[in-house]
This record gives C-alpha cells, structure tokens and sequence, in this order.
C-alpha cells in the first residue's frame, strides 16, 4: 500500500507539472467582502451528538480580514463559544487566530475497543461539564497563500458527570470526579499549489502536521504523544467548474513518555471512588469499568492517532468510531457545480455572496491499527452524496449523506472535508 500513495503522490505532482506552472488563484485569497449571519441553525454529527447551533459571525468586518463569531449550542451539547480569527499582524503575511469557550454539558460516544474488530452496538456515552478551553493559531504565508507555516495551541479540561448504556441507563455516576486536562500544540506547513484558497478546482495541496498532546493533570496517568499527520489532495478539472478530487492521509502516533499500564493501579487512581455494589447492575459496572482500562491501557502504551469517522474522513461511521496507533486514508470526491457565479443576497440578519452551489458524489476507504504491520490488512468503506453551499466570505454549507458497512450516516456541518489545517 506504501508503493501506492507514493505513486499517487508522483502521479499528482505529474498532474501539476503538466501545466507547465501553478495555477494562477481564481479568486483574491484575501477577500474583504463583508459578510454577517445571525441565525439559528440544526447540526448533526453521529458520534457528537445534535440539537441547534444560534451563531453570529461578522466575516471580514468593516471590509477588513478580521472576522469575529460568537456561539450557542443547545441540545446534546450545551456550550458556548467566541473567537476573532484572521486577524493581520502584518497584512496578508503573518495572521493570528484565537478561540475561547465553556461547555456546561456534553454528550460524549465512546466506542468500546481498538481497531476495526469492534460492535458498533458496544459504546457507551459519557456525560461531561464544568468545561472550557482556549486555543490560539499563527500563521506565516507567503506568495498568496501558497507557502503557509502555522502553529496552534490549544488547553482544555472537564469533569466526568456520568456514565451511560447506548440506551440511557445509568451504569455509573461520579460524586466528586476530578477535571481531567489535556493540552495540545501543533505546528505544520502546507503547500497550496491550487487555484483558489477556500474553493479549488485545480491544483494540488499537501500538508504535513506533528500534534503534541500532553496530559495535564499531575497523576501521571495520561502518555506524552505527538501525532504525525500527512495530507495531500489533488484537484483535476472536469469541464468549465466542476472538480474531481482525491485524497490520501495518513497518521500516525508516536509515544515519548507511556502512561500507566498497571491496571490496578489505574483502576484506584481513576476508578476508586465508585463502588459498583451500590450500582443497580453491579456486574455492568464492573464490565465496562475493565473495558474502558483496556482502552485506556492500549492508549497508553501504543499511543492514538487522528481517528475514522465523522465529518471529515469515513464519513458512514459516527465522529470516534474506530481509533488506534495508525491510521491510512484514501477518498475521492467529485463536485459537480451547478452555479457558479457571484449573487449577493442580504437578509437584515444574513449578508453575504454566494459564489457557487454543488452536488458531491464521494467514495472513500480507510484502515487503522496498533502497529504498521497490521495496517492495511483490513479496510471500512464509505459511499455517499451531498449539497454544498459556497460563499465569498469562506463559508461552506455542508450537508452529506454516506453509507457503509454500518448503515447510513448524515452529517450537517461547515467547511469541506479532508481539511488541511482545520482550527
């Protein structure tokens, strides 16, 4: 499988060189067109949850680069958010993106089990609060955005509130959890050699990340990892504004510093405090209390890579589903555009230029593994279609439904999948 992402990689370079030059941008990668939205919008992701998002976004405020947004979410989430981004230190050259937020409730899926050997039936869902976290992202571009260097941090904590079945019954809930904390720095570089920064029809993209996650919390319980993430995707032509798209990625965690492995050990220090006897299926608690050190042990040890499923990649399966060491990724998506042309439209509480509407037909394949030599020996598919809508100011309305072994999922969301630098 190796021998073919490198032949994909020379086959896409083959692709850009044909033209002789990189493509020239269709579209300022800089855009001042002022946009806002205040509206109250549904959003679904398998695996995070649904309910409504009330968002209000000011997009390139008084035709300057700098947008500022703010958020609710009701439903399974319960949180709120605000963040100014594109923020120009030095105009079109080093750009500053800062985020905040506070979640009094989340629902959390976690699947039981590493790998792809697992029950899509055997997942248990975490209710968590007392939240927050804070990030913040730099990035130095260069030559219209094609040459890009960027490093985020971001912190985050919560506290574990219960502990449920798939159907609601309670298993287990906490009297006095502590916060668990996590931060995570990241830094990479991405080259843009496509036509258009937020929209490309032509092109090729790669990216190369390295994510450093570090437990916060003092007990030693958590592993010091980073993750090294590699992105390319090609974008081939197909008539006048259509885009037939593909994409390879792979990840991979390296462990520097193991968590603990000792099970009872683990089991006191984050377990301790519930007695299962007291709990109304005494042998369900003790279940899915070895489980979760099972999973917490593998973690430990081998590390976790960016996972499959959700929004971005294997989009059939529910955000989390499967996750271990290694993961490879191969999609291809194509985008017919239907329209593509500018109409402004302005609605009091929604203003902005729609640039194009789209109509997606993707096919995608993935494997995942503890180690590099059992990736690759087994793979999951997804199918699907989707709706996009794409606007001047950067938005892109996402809606897709896709299919696999598991069923169908669909998933309503912002932004394109298989993001490169996604905040």
């Amino acid at each position: 499988m190796i021998k073919h992402i490198f032949l994909f990689v020379i086959l896409t370079f083959w692709i850009i060189s044909a033209t002789a030059q990189v493509p020239d941008r269709r579209k300022d990668p800089f855009p001042t067109e002022e946009a806002w939205y205040i509206f109250p919008a549904p959003f679904s992701a398998p695996g995070l949850g649904s309910g409504v998002f009330l968002a209000g976004l000011w997009s390139n405020i008084a035709e300057s680069h700098s947008d500022m947004f703010v958020g609710i979410l009701k439903g399974d989430f319960d949180a709120s958010f605000a963040g100014l981004l594109d923020n120009h230190l030095i105009d079109e050259t080093l750009i500053l993106d800062f985020t905040g937020g506070v979640i009094n409730k989340a629902i959390v899926t976690s699947y039981q089990g590493r790998g792809f050997d697992t029950d899509p039936n055997n997942y248990k869902t975490f209710k968590v609060g007392d939240g927050d976290g804070t990030g913040g992202r730099i990035m130095l571009t260069f030559w219209e955005r094609r040459l890009n260097a960027f490093v985020t941090q971001f912190t985050q904590s919560s506290r574990l509130k219960g502990v449920y079945e798939a159907d609601g019954t309670l298993i287990y809930e906490p009297e006095s959890a502590p916060k668990a904390k996590i931060g995570m720095l990241s830094q990479g570089l991405l080259f843009d050699f496509t036509d258009d920064w937020g929209d490309p029809r032509e092109g090729l993209k790669i990216s190369h990340n390295q994510n450093r996650f570090i437990g916060l919390n003092s007990d030693g319980s958590s592993p010091e990892q980073f993750t090294i993430d590699q992105n390319v995707t090609a974008y081939l032509p197909m008539g006048k504004q259509s885009t037939w798209v593909f994409n390879v990625f792979q990840s991979k965690a390296v462990v520097t510093k193991q968590g603990m492995t000792d099970k009872e050990k683990l089991r006191a220090l984050l377990y301790g405090k519930i007695d299962c006897s007291l709990t109304a299926d005494p042998t369900k608690c003790e279940s899915t209390i070895d489980q979760q050190l099972d999973d917490t042990i593998a973690a430990n040890r081998y590390g976790t890579a960016s996972g499959l499923g959700g929004v971005s990649r294997l989009r059939a399966f529910p955000q989390g589903r499967f996750k271990g060491a290694r993961t490879r990724f191969i999609g291809t998506e194509f985008r017919w555009n239907l329209t593509d042309e500018s109409v402004p439209f302005n609605f009091y509480l929604i203003k902005d230029v729609r640039t194009s509407m789209q109509i997606a037909f993707f096919k995608e394949k993935a494997s995942i593994a503890e180690t590099a030599q059992n990736l690759g020996k087994d793979w999951r598919n997804s199918t699907g279609m989707g709706f996009r809508l794409v606007t001047a100011s950067g938005m892109v309305f996402r809606l897709d439904a896709a299919t696999g072994e598991e069923g169908l999922n669909v998933n309503v969301i912002f932004d394109y999948p298989w993001s490169d630098t996604a905040f």
